[in-house]
């Protein structure tokens, strides 16, 4: 059976515990370019989806709904993914169980599971309230997970996500 690696006693942490290791900076090199271009890009479709709805067009209205709401969805469950691999990063380097992130991971993706079966307005809500408790609980455990370098493009990401989302939310109220 395999067995853990020794803690790091050189991380973060400097307490003899192992902590993931907190970059300075965020990469300066290409990739973190590409990773800007994907995250930023990724905003495009949903965001002229949204901007379609307002076009009210009968023969493409359910489909618009049903690709923005689906986005979203995917999008949540996406974030709450992300903490089992932090969770998994711990236990990599840790004896020590990451409760926290472990159940925490698939909450995001069964509620937005759930949205997705009310009705477009509500869902598109709910979604929104969801991005925005996603965004809460990344930001108080992202930084202390070595993540806090990211955040900075998280919230950017959450911030057009709600920009669609409101755009989306206001065709469909009038």
């Amino acid at each position: 059976m395999a067995t853990r690696p020794p803690p790091d006693t050189q991380s973060a942490g400097g307490d003899g515990r192992s902590h993931p290791k907190q970059p300075a900076l965020p990469p300066a090199d290409a990739s973190w370019s590409i990773i800007h271009a994907l995250t930023y890009g990724s905003l495009v479709l949903p965001s002229l989806i949204a901007a379609a709805l307002w076009l009210k067009d009968p023969r493409w209205h359910d489909f618009l709904v049903t690709a923005l709401l689906t986005h979203s969805a995917l999008v949540v469950t996406f974030l709450g993914g992300m903490h089992w691999g932090i969770a998994m990063r711990y236990m990599a380097t840790d004896a020590r169980l990451p409760a926290f992130h472990f159940l925490w991971g698939p909450v995001p993706g069964y509620a937005a599971w759930f949205l997705l079966m009310a009705g477009p307005r509500m869902a598109l809500i709910g979604m929104m309230v969801l991005t925005l408790w996603t965004f809460w609980v990344d930001h108080r455990t992202w930084p202390g997970s070595g993540l806090g370098p990211w955040m900075p493009l998280r919230r950017a990401f959450m911030l057009g996500s709600l920009f669609y989302s409101a755009i989306a939310l206001a065709a469909l109220s009038l």
